[in-house]
């Protein structure tokens, strides 16, 4: 391990496997069936690499995104009709109240049902010898290499989208805190810090459903996805002014 960065894991997604600082981490555990022949400073650099060139993205998705929704006159600043499930409440007492945590579990809902439906079309195909068991696009359209970067952006819409609600749920409890004593409550991460990787989690989400779109036939069902974590983003930032220019500990220096 390389000169460790203190607490930087305070604001991680944990998902080590996917870290840019996992070498510099003293919470880092990458998963042992992942066979690894360089050193976790390699594949930091890897995974740097990696997230740059998808978030590069993000800008000109928010434009395609802000398109549809004047083209479909959709309203971006309020979620209507959502529909969650009974039960969906267990983690947080007040989420019902609260409009981006009900949101946040309709997404995670809506991605499971479109997974499902991709998965029953034979489009997608669990791999169980994957770590962390992921759908694998499994058309032979496609090159092997292009392939891959699909199946890369499934990996990081999966692994975010069971990872979002509670993110959030955690923030608000955070922020619940600090107004409580109004300081950041003693022990736990600044909920600007914890609001900020919730942020990016939707944010490489986002871009994420924009990369894969044109190799699913059910444009019209991930569209309607991304206008609704679209919706969450700008709820976020609208919860947490300039949450952006919060620095996370070793993340964002």
């Amino acid at each position: 391990m390389t000169t460790p960065i203190p607490d930087i894991y305070l604001y991680c997604d944990r998902w080590c496997e996917r870290c840019a600082f996992a070498s510099r981490c003293e919470a880092c555990h990458v998963d042992d069936t992942v066979l690894r022949s360089e050193p976790l400073s390699f594949y930091d650099q890897k995974n740097k690499e990696f997230w740059l060139s998808l978030e590069a993205n993000y800008p000109a998705v928010v434009e395609s995104v802000q398109r549809v929704a004047i083209d479909q006159k959709q309203n971006l600043d309020e979620f209507e009709g959502m529909r969650v499930r009974s039960g969906y409440n267990l983690f947080h007492a007040k989420v019902i109240k609260n409009p981006l945590l009900s949101a946040g579990r309709t997404y995670e809902d809506t991605v499971d049902d479109w997974l499902d439906q991709q998965s029953e079309q034979g489009i997608l195909q669990m791999q169980d010898f994957i770590p962390g068991s992921v759908f694998q696009y499994v058309s032979e359209t496609i090159s092997p290499e292009e392939k891959e970067h699909v199946n890369h952006w499934i990996e990081v819409i999966m692994r975010y989208q069971l990872q979002l609600f509670l993110k959030l749920s955690r923030t608000f409890y955070i922020q619940s805190k600090e107004e409580e004593g109004g300081t950041q409550a003693e022990g736990l991460p600044a909920s600007k810090g914890s609001a900020k990787t919730a942020l990016v989690m939707m944010q490489r989400s986002l871009v994420s459903w924009f990369l894969v779109k044109d190799y699913f036939s059910d444009k019209a069902g991930i569209e309607n996805i991304m206008l609704h974590l679209y919706r969450m983003i700008r709820r976020l930032e609208a919860d947490f002014p300039d949450v952006m220019k919060f620095i996370r500990t070793g993340l964002d220096e």
